[in-house]
């Protein structure tokens, strides 16, 4: 007499149902985690994008033998040419470039102007911040220079 045993592949109901809870707790808990992660490395790309512009803007400057102004308003960060006047405000003439960051990261700053020569007429700053962290692309008279830290922008 022959004796057949049945061939067991496959989950039982209780460890597909034990599986699955166990997925379940690892979400719960991965989710929140990634979408924190995900607006951090949005307010880092929007720092990353505060300093290139800061930087552009003085290569355009000396480029193009004009003044350039970065100008902070409203909520965006936007490069301009102010032409050769040394005394045209940092928010008039053509705009360049310009940038909003995302609506979870705060922009701040006075702004600035910089010379054909890449020096800066109007000293100031374009500051990003996001939970307890800053990014602030400083403009001076010896050139450009980025401070990260905690806090907020002041």
């Amino acid at each position: 007499m022959r004796c057949f045993i049945r061939d067991k592949r496959g989950f039982s109901l209780v460890e597909m149902i034990v599986t699955v809870a166990i997925l379940g707790i690892l979400a719960s808990i991965a989710i929140p985690n990634l979408l924190k992660y995900q607006k951090k490395y949005a307010y880092y790309e929007d720092a990353s994008r505060v300093e290139y512009l800061t930087k552009y803007a003085k290569i355009v400057a000396m480029e193009r033998s004009v003044n350039i102004g970065l100008c902070v308003s409203g909520g965006t960060f936007t490069v301009r040419n102010i032409g050769t006047s040394r005394g045209a405000g940092i928010c008039t003439g053509t705009v360049i470039e310009t940038f909003t960051p995302k609506s979870h990261v705060t922009l701040a700053g006075s702004g600035g102007s910089i010379d054909p020569r890449g020096i800066a007429i109007q000293l100031g700053n374009v500051c990003v911040a996001y939970d307890n962290s800053y990014t602030k692309a400083i403009i001076s008279r010896t050139g450009m220079r980025v401070e990260t830290g905690t806090g907020g922008c002041s």
